[in-house]
């Protein structure tokens, strides 16, 4: 994986440890209506998000909106994970959250439930630039799954496995028998 893989693997991980509850029954939510989540993931380009408001509604809505809540959240408080200097680690790491930190904060200071502040948030972690990759690995995988789960530590992999897991150390060698 390329440092930009690395990273969006970090934010993916961090994001199902966080809102897997959320993300899950958006996933469930699709499969029930025969949807395809990942078509229902990317927010509306602005012209037609006019008409999708007038319209009945997007299928599996509310569970995308509570997925999508809890997801802005996340990557703000990622932020501060992020902002710190970590050792070996591109500069590069910090610049999506910076981009969309007024968006995110004015939506999550407004109480979270204004639903043109939360369209204005996802498109920005849904820009290119931003958190595109981790948002769609996550929405691809929970759907392969079918659940989001985060992932765990793997036996005999000599501590590898805990870093994958996001614990962000190897697990001491003492403790494998």
């Amino acid at each position: 994986m390329g440092g930009g893989d690395c990273w969006s693997w970090g934010v993916h991980q961090h994001l199902a440890r966080t809102c897997a509850p959320q993300v899950t029954d958006f996933i469930r939510c699709c499969k029930t209506a025969g949807q395809d989540a990942r078509d229902l993931w990317p927010p509306l380009p602005a012209a037609k998000a006019a008409e999708a408001a007038e319209a009945a509604g997007r299928p599996c809505q509310l569970e995308c909106s509570a997925a999508q809540r809890c997801i802005v959240a996340a990557l703000l408080e990622k932020e501060g994970e992020q902002a710190k200097p970590v050792e070996g680690a591109l500069k590069t790491m910090t610049r999506p959250t910076e981009a969309c930190r007024k968006s995110f904060r004015t939506f999550l200071d407004g109480g979270g439930d204004d639903e043109k502040l939360l369209t204005r948030a996802w498109r920005c972690a849904f820009d290119g630039r931003n958190y595109v990759q981790p948002l769609v690995s996550l929405i691809t995988q929970s759907q392969a799954v079918g659940e989001c789960r985060p992932a765990v530590p793997v036996e005999n992999t000599s501590g590898k496995g805990a870093w994958t897991a996001g614990y962000g150390r190897p697990l001491p060698r003492g403790d494998a028998s």
